[in-house]
């Protein structure tokens, strides 16, 4: 095969060697877009579903707090005014946390959509368990009132928190994988 190849004119030798050289740069470049179409696929995953998931669940972990400070408030609640004034901020936190919930939800990935409606559901929950202590309250049965804040009212925040806790290890877990696969293919595109 030597023999052949030495016998070849210098034009021809050339000719082959230029187009390995351009078959291996094609190679090359073909490798390097590809990696970095998945490269960018991965940061892209992680800013659009990983951070701003992580900053969404944070609101949602916030607004549910914030609801049982309002819970707390109305109870020890001294003036009509100050009542007043906790049942506007009631409403506004539902809202909020509704609607943080929907933003998350944009956010989150197909592959949540189950956590999101778990989470959801438990939102609902806790609202009208806030609704049934705010009843309570209004119409003056402290001791029933009471008894909803440390169970039912305690329950069903818990039980939000958990659903959002359980969102945010899941994110945690993605992006952990997302990063495993883009160091592979940072390791496959050098």
């Amino acid at each position: 095969m030597l023999k052949m190849i030495n016998n070849w004119p210098l034009a021809k030798k050339l000719f082959i060697a230029f187009v390995m050289l351009g078959a291996l740069v094609l190679g090359l470049a073909i490798n390097g877009y590809a990696s970095n179409r998945t490269l960018s696929s991965v940061a892209a995953r992680h800013v659009n579903n990983g951070i701003a998931g992580l900053s969404g669940l944070t609101d949602i972990m916030a607004d549910i707090r914030e609801l049982r400070i309002i819970v707390y408030s109305f109870y020890n609640a001294e003036t009509a005014k100050d009542a007043e004034s906790l049942i506007a901020r009631k409403a506004k936190g539902e809202a909020k946390l509704l609607a943080d919930i929907d933003a998350y939800g944009k956010v989150a990935g197909d592959d949540f959509n189950d956590g999101v409606e778990d989470l959801r559901a438990k939102a609902a929950a806790l609202i009208e368990a806030n609704k049934t202590i705010f009843d309570l309250r209004a119409a003056n049965d402290l001791p029933a009132a009471v008894k909803a804040i440390k169970g039912v009212g305690k329950e069903r925040s818990h039980d939000a928190i958990a659903a959002a806790d359980d969102l945010l290890a899941r994110t945690r877990d993605r992006s952990a994988k997302d990063n495993e696969y883009g160091q592979w293919q940072s390791w496959l595109s050098l």
